[in-house]
């Protein structure tokens, strides 16, 4: 009897989704029906002709249902239409760590993060090495820094150390601080630049290895790198061209050398994201977002901007065919964190800093208390080393000109009206502009090589500037 009550109640159901999307010109059929809690899963697909557009028609079934929970999401040859009475999941990731089975469900996955709650299919536990890049993005206090949280913890749950290293370039919220201890850690814009820059050394090293010796590459270590608040670091960074392809160069060639990159931002553009191109990001993860076009940076689509309970997300996944999925981020919360890293110590046997990269690199942004404990020394990329490749750029750009000001510096370099006065100022001490007489533009002095000062020609040449390229540099001079 109530197996016929449940059948007659999904039959029911089916026949009004079918009359409300009829009502809007949207003519699908119903096949299967699963019951879920307080709910069900219906598998649909749309009548010859007719377009099925995933948001408006869970606009319409909003409009008409009294549901608390509708998601409409496409699949590879049908769509699903999830209905549920249940307002909410209990959606807490350690105790989905904690269950009997957790060990089971997870064998055979690389780097296991448990991402969220489905009302079909809940946890949904994705392999990060398979991502193997992910954007994470949304308005403040939504559940970005949950899903980072949850990201951390589920990974050092699953690894050991011995298998997997973490490391963290935070842009400036100070989230994450309670994986200070526990993994490599930077917190400043420059030296995190500094840093991506040696992780793309690092991608090279690798790369020569897995083809001389794919034996001891096979050995190498996973290495998971979060980089949050990433616009901050753009901002702050000093060298934003520098970033955006270093940065790129991470999320396209690191895949491939076991290093696997996750952005993080609130509410991101392409502006704010300093134009980085995010079509090498597999994966995305959006939670409310103020506005379409912020939903659009992350997804590629609209729809984040019409969540609204925190802690909701839309995924798009590789694992699961790359379809938009509506979840229930998983949860950690912060007084949380302590007690689970002692659990995590206990279970691994490791003392802190554990999860650091432990490369023959120096990492020299990372928390001074750990470099001495954790890493060992081999190519050092200095703040120095970083700002004079700048202004050799910086050098080039003007010799291709007749005036220079820190104004067009900033506007061509993104370093900030700051970095742009003193890198005119520093033209200034190669003899390269002249003084600041009035607010216009300085002239640019050298009209040929022949002009240029020896130290001018040696510091070009040994920042990667041929003689042939200096030459060019003031043939290409417009009437700028």
């Amino acid at each position: 009897m109530y197996i016929n009550s449940i059948e007659n109640q999904g039959n029911n159901l089916a026949r009004r989704i079918i009359q409300i999307l009829g009502s809007y010109k949207i003519y699908i059929k119903i096949g299967n029906i699963t019951p879920i809690r307080k709910g069900f899963s219906f598998e649909a697909t749309a009548l010859p002709g007719v377009w099925l557009d995933e948001s408006k028609c869970e606009d319409a079934l909003t409009l008409q249902l009294n549901c608390p929970f509708i998601q409409v999401r496409r699949n590879k040859n049908s769509f699903s239409i999830i209905v549920s009475q249940e307002e909410s999941i209990d959606n807490r990731l350690i105790a989905v760590l904690k269950h009997p089975r957790f060990a089971e469900v997870t064998t055979g996955i690389t780097i296991p993060w448990v991402v969220g709650f489905d009302y079909v299919n809940p946890p949904i536990i994705v392999d990060v090495a398979k991502l193997p890049t992910l954007m994470i993005g949304g308005a403040s206090q939504y559940g970005k820094t949950f899903a980072l949280r949850s990201l951390l913890v589920s990974v050092m749950w699953c690894c050991h150390p011995d298998k997997t290293q973490v490391l963290v370039i935070d842009g400036g919220a100070a989230s994450l601080s309670h994986f200070r201890n526990v993994c490599a850690f930077v917190d400043d814009a420059v030296k995190g630049l500094q840093v991506i820059t040696m992780l793309n050394n690092l991608i090279e090293e690798r790369r020569r290895l897995s083809i001389e010796n794919p034996d001891e590459f096979s050995k190498l270590k996973n290495i998971v790198i979060i980089l949050d608040e990433y616009p901050a670091l753009v901002t702050n960074c000093g060298n934003r061209p520098l970033l955006k392809e270093t940065t790129q160069t991470l999320l396209q060639r690191g895949r491939h050398v076991k290093m696997f990159t996750v952005i993080a931002a609130q509410n991101p553009t392409k502006e704010l994201l300093g134009d980085l191109d995010l079509g090498s990001v597999d994966a995305r993860m959006a939670f409310h977002c103020p506005k379409e076009v912020n939903s659009r940076t992350i997804l590629d689509v609209g729809g984040a901007e019409k969540l609204h309970e925190k802690g909701l997300a839309l995924v798009k996944l590789p694992e699961h065919g790359g379809v938009i999925q509506k979840i229930k981020g998983s949860l950690v919360e912060p007084e949380e964190i302590p007690k689970i890293l002692d659990e995590i110590r206990s279970k691994h046997e490791f003392s802190d800093y554990s999860f650091v990269v432990d490369e023959p690199l120096l990492l020299q942004g990372c928390t001074e208390s750990s470099v001495d404990v954790v890493f060992s020394t081999a190519i050092v990329v200095d703040e120095k080393e970083v700002a004079n490749k700048l202004f050799a750029e910086v050098l080039m750009w003007a010799l291709g000109r007749k005036t220079a000001s820190g104004n067009a510096i900033d506007k061509a370099f993104s370093v900030g009206e700051r970095g742009g006065a003193k890198l005119i100022s520093k033209l200034h001490d190669f003899k390269i502009v002249g003084e600041q007489v009035t607010k216009n533009p300085r002239g640019v002095i050298p009209n040929k090589i022949e002009d240029l000062t020896p130290e001018a020609i040696a510091f070009l040449e040994k920042h990667g500037h041929t003689v042939d390229d200096i030459n060019g540099a003031f043939e290409s001079r417009g009437g700028n």
